[in-house]
């Protein structure tokens, strides 16, 4: 019997969403999703110490995991929190394939600490994952890539593992999930495109692999969005690699209807990427419009067995 459960949440602005699912295949138990007050959307990112809205707001997110937990009924292994960018930084580099998971770490930490300011490495936490993808780099390089978030935002989320009981507790960005690309060829090249209303997303992913992500609150406009693709495109040496598609996703996602073609291929709405799970698990709920909303949770059940330390 499948007894790998996994909870999951997902904060995206005022939008909580949860789930509680086993892996392998994916079946989901049970899933919520709340519209926060603005302290609560802010709170878990706040910089210590928090007001009395700002932990009040945390208990009530608390408060809907474990009763979504109850609901399901199943222990839980593993607790995931996604969050999208711009609420974490996303460090990547290709490093010495020799080196030790320590010294990745470090150098990770160290591109992190410039990007922040940060002037402790306390004040900063990393996950961290090597990047199975071809992105290039010479023969004795192997690509990382690391979350960073403020220690703090760790703590409030162990705090969370506590009251559900997980053995463990991880974060991602949600920006590595939601287009996930089960190509049909796993030597393919696919890009997502998160258009939202104040910052674009972009996801590489090759294969099932996402192999690189980046961000910008600059590219607001279709043709801003489709130059920032193609220019990332061209710095990792990629514009003729053939890329397989490009999947648009978001608010304002209806961009990629007028974007120009970026290395020769147009950019089309995402679809779900397992439609017929999604159907499922929204067969009798007002959010069955939407299923892509919930791609990245979908995602991580899907592939937790390979999540980052």
């Amino acid at each position: 019997m499948n007894t790998a459960y996994d909870a999951v949440v997902e904060l995206w602005g005022a939008t909580c969403r949860v789930a509680v699912g086993s892996r392998a295949p994916v079946q989901w138990y049970a899933h919520t999703e709340q519209t926060l007050s603005p302290p609560a959307s802010r709170a878990l990112f706040a910089v210590a110490p928090l007001s009395d809205a700002q932990a009040a707001a945390l208990t009530d997110v608390q408060a809907q995991l474990t009763a979504t937990f109850r609901t399901a009924g199943a222990a839980v292994d593993t607790l995931h929190v996604l969050v999208h960018p711009p609420a974490a930084l996303t460090v990547q580099a290709p490093l010495q394939s020799t080196a030790s998971a320590s010294a990745c770490r470090r150098a990770l930490m160290q591109q992190a600490a410039l990007l922040t300011g940060a002037r402790r490495a306390q004040a900063l936490r990393l996950a961290m994952t090597a990047v199975d993808a071809p992105l290039p780099a010479p023969a004795s390089m192997q690509w990382h890539r690391g979350l960073v978030l403020p220690s703090a935002v760790y703590g409030r989320v162990d705090d969370w593992g506590t009251a559900v009981n997980a053995d463990r507790v991880a974060i991602a960005s949600s920006a590595a999930h939601t287009c996930d690309a089960r190509a049909p060829r796993q030597d393919s090249w696919h890009l997502g495109l998160g258009c939202h209303a104040a910052h674009t997303e972009y996801a590489l992913w090759h294969g099932d692999t996402c192999a690189y992500l980046y961000y910008t609150p600059l590219a607001t406009t279709p043709t801003d969005r489709a130059y920032f693709a193609a220019l990332l495109l061209n710095r990792l040496g990629l514009s003729d690699a053939g890329i397989a598609a490009i999947w648009a996703y978001g608010a304002t996602a209806q961009h990629a209807a007028t974007m120009p073609p970026i290395a020769g291929i147009q950019p089309r709405l995402a679809q779900p990427p397992h439609p017929k799970a999604m159907r499922r698990l929204h067969a009798s709920d007002a959010s069955s419009l939407h299923p892509l909303r919930w791609a990245g949770i979908h995602s991580i059940l899907a592939h937790t067995a390979s999540y980052p330390d």
